[in-house]
């Protein structure tokens, strides 16, 4: 199996993410799960109530979609799209 990292963040938006894990509040990430998936879920997940998780929410998929997306960061050139 073959893996490809890409960088999608800048350095900047990097080190925002890491102030904001610093200062994060984690909760039971049950309570997000329904059904049977309740009995599984084992996990810790960021309380994304009450700050700027939205915005950080922005960051990513502004750059995620840009450029072509994820797709577009891979390229062709490398044969991983046909």
């Amino acid at each position: 199996m073959e893996f490809q990292i890409i960088q999608v963040l800048t350095a900047a938006e990097v080190q925002r993410f890491l102030l904001e894990f610093q200062t994060a509040k984690f909760v039971d990430g049950r309570a997000t799960a329904s059904g049977l998936a309740k009995d599984v879920k084992q996990n810790l997940q960021v309380d994304r109530s009450g700050s700027d998780w939205p915005i950080l929410d922005d960051i990513v998929f502004s750059a995620v979609l840009s450029d072509g997306g994820v797709e577009g960061k891979l390229g062709r050139r490398n044969g991983f799209l046909r």
